[in-house]
Parts: structure tokens; sequence; C-alpha cells
């Protein structure tokens, strides 16, 4: 049992480090992209036929999306664990 324990403290180090490089910066991430989607619509308002925008724009949307999907599961894990810590004030 021992070396279950020793070994989950490690990882949970280590999954501490991971989630801080990857996810700790989506709310920037998210205003560079659609800062970044609106300068590409604004183009292809002037040349909506150029297919290199139009494949730039579709992926920075696609970008977005993930974006946005990560930091909406961010808030959700984040209200679960309020939950959990504050309990039911109704009961």
């Amino acid at each position: 049992m021992y070396k279950v324990v020793s070994t989950l403290k490690i990882l949970k180090n280590a999954l501490k480090i991971l989630n801080k490089e990857q996810f700790s910066n989506t709310e920037c991430l998210t205003n560079i992209v659609e800062l970044a989607l609106k300068s590409i619509q604004g183009k292809l308002v002037t040349d909506p036929l150029n297919g290199v925008w139009c494949d730039a724009e579709k992926t920075w949307c696609e970008e977005l999306l993930r974006l946005r999907k990560a930091k909406y599961e961010y808030l959700s894990q984040k209200a679960k664990i309020s939950w959990i810590k504050k309990g039911d004030e109704n009961s």
C-alpha cells in the first residue's frame, strides 16, 4: 500500500506541473486567437474568394472552439470542487 501511495504522490506533482504548463493561460490565448480571427475575417470581407484566408479562418475557428471548450471544462471542474467543499447549503 505504501508503494501505491508514494507513486500517486509523485504522479500528483507531475500532473500539477503539466496542468500549469498547458492550461494556465487559456484566457490569454483565447483573447489572442479572437483578435487573430477578427483580423482574418476583416481581410475576408475585402477578398471573400481568397482560399488562403478561408483556410486560415477555419483553422482559427477550430482553435478558438478548442480553447473555449477547455475554459468551460475548467470552470465546470472549479464549480464542482467548490460545491464539494461547501456542500449543499439548503440542507
